[in-house]
């Protein structure tokens, strides 16, 4: 028995490793035993990735996982599933439902866009007895992990051929996902509308977490430390040549 934790996986491009990792941590975690939930930012699990056209690894999962998926899915998929709870959350491919694997094979994967659903999705998971809950995440959709306890960012060459680039990029995410601070007055702050009014393109949720770009670059995590606000921690890079 272990804390209750979610544990989500993100990636900085497309071919990252980010549904290699979610595998191995399946695999980790199903030696010992351990309850998982398993849920998705957006389609995952498909034999072709839909951007690229390249192969890419299914999701095989084991008699006893609970999952949270689009029920279009289940038509794609070789584990036979059953049925827990319909969610009444609706996604381009049907409604999410709640389901537990009765025989192990290939699922399809497709669950909630938005960081309230994956909050209502994460406590339905835990009712049904999930320790650890693993939420594969989307292309470049790190803000509904604030969701989760922790995520692990998967970067590497797919997203820069220079490694340098990797790192600095992999640096600012840390350093901006890693400082909590209080958000509170971003309007009244001068440094916040000196921001602003420089054209930066900023964006931020209700809960004061910002990232922000200018020509494609991130701002340097200096000039973010006063605004910031993040529950959720950057706790591990996968790094892929």
């Amino acid at each position: 028995m272990i804390a209750r934790r979610t544990i989500g996986i993100a990636g900085t491009a497309k071919n990252t490793g980010k549904t290699t990792t979610t595998l191995s941590l399946l695999d980790y975690y199903n030696t010992k035993g351990v309850k998982i939930g398993l849920t998705s930012i957006g389609y995952d699990g498909e034999t072709i990735d839909n951007v690229t056209g390249l192969p890419k690894p299914r999701l095989f999962v084991r008699k006893g996982l609970l999952i949270v998926t689009a029920e279009k899915c289940f038509q794609a998929s070789s584990a036979k599933v059953k049925i827990l709870e319909n969610l009444g959350i609706d996604t381009p491919l049907g409604k999410l439902v709640c389901a537990v694997v009765e025989r192990e094979g290939l699922i399809v994967m497709a669950g909630p866009n938005q960081s309230y659903h994956l909050k209502n999705v994460r406590d339905l998971l835990f009712s049904y007895g999930a320790e650890l809950i693993i939420v594969d995440g989307a292309l470049g959709r790190i803000a509904p992990m604030v969701e989760t306890d922790g995520f692990i960012m998967a970067t590497g060459a797919s997203y820069n051929l220079d490694s340098h680039q990797v790192a600095i990029h992999a640096h600012y995410l840390a350093e901006i996902c890693n400082y909590p601070q209080s958000a509170k007055g971003l309007l009244k702050d001068p440094a916040w509308v000196k921001l602003l009014d420089s054209q930066a393109t900023v964006v931020w949720n209700s809960l004061g977490e910002i990232v922000a770009e200018v020509n494609d670059l991130l701002l340097n995590p200096e000039q973010l430390r006063p605004f910031l606000i993040t529950p959720v921690m950057l706790e591990a890079y996968i790094v892929q040549a």
